[in-house]
């Protein structure tokens, strides 16, 4: 039989009724036990009630950390109820429908209407020949044949030189009367444009430069213009200025005219 010190119901493992626990004590400790007399009398029914108040709470819930002094396990919570992984996942988000391309074709811009052609002057009439023109094509057929260029204008200018004013008349009387219908055809000159007040200074200086520089081509006296230009004080430089101003109102009276008698001028 189990000793005072360690009495029986604390080796009990699994929850049962004191019926029960003291049903598998043995016969002779059960008697001894239950006997009016024994001290484990008063034991076993302290015992008794605090199994069925144990048993009690433990059915109503009361109990979840267990009686382990007693051998009662906690009561484990049942577990969570999962949610189905679909409920879980949020539905796919609605894609925006895609934006409409513009066609290129209307997006280019319309073509520029372009400005209908400039009408231009029609090509001038040939120039009349001069009398020594005339001459030279004359004289030229009475010549032999095989002669080089060289050779048939200068037998020409030896023959012109010998024809004198009364052997001239003839041609220059020709020449006068092609140059008088040529300039007939022609269709009226408009005014020339202004100068302006570098041109003018130029004008005026262009002759000292070439007689004091006699070997200077074009571009050379051009040059030398511009860095005397340079050089003009400013008072000079405003009256060359005010001269071009004035040519320029000229021009425009001269051309308001022209285009009242005979139209806009023809761009050539």
């Amino acid at each position: 039989p189990p000793s005072a010190a360690e009495p029986f119901w604390l080796k009990i493992s699994e929850p049962a009724s004191a019926t029960a626990a003291l049903a598998n004590a043995p016969s002779t400790f059960s008697r001894r036990a239950m006997a009016p007399s024994s001290p484990h009398r008063a034991r076993s029914g302290l015992l008794a009630a605090a199994l069925a108040a144990a048993a009690a709470a433990a059915a109503l819930g009361l109990v979840t950390g267990g009686l382990p002094g007693l051998g009662f396990a906690a009561l484990k919570a049942s577990p969570a109820v999962k949610t189905p992984a679909a409920a879980v996942k949020a539905p796919p988000a609605v894609k925006a429908p895609l934006a409409v391309k513009t066609p290129a074709a209307a997006e280019k811009a319309p073509p520029a209407v372009k400005k209908p052609p400039a009408v231009k002057a029609p090509p001038a009439a040939k120039k009349p020949a001069t009398s020594y023109a005339l001459f030279m094509k004359e004289m030229s057929k009475t010549m032999e044949k095989g002669l080089s260029v060289g050779e048939r204008a200068k037998i020409v200018a030896g023959m012109w030189a010998a024809a004198g004013d009364k052997g001239k008349k003839k041609y220059e009387d020709e020449a006068a009367s092609l140059k008088k219908a040529y300039d007939d055809a022609q269709p009226p000159a408009p005014p020339k444009r202004p100068l302006s007040g570098f041109m003018i200074f130029g004008g005026d200086k262009r002759a000292g430069i070439m007689k004091a520089n006699p070997d200077f081509a074009v571009g050379d006296i051009g040059k030398k213009l511009g860095e005397m230009w340079k050089a003009v004080s400013e008072a000079d430089k405003t009256a060359y200025s005010k001269k071009a101003a004035e040519a320029k109102k000229v021009y425009e009276k001269a051309l308001a005219a022209f285009t009242k008698e005979h139209g806009e001028p023809l761009k050539k």
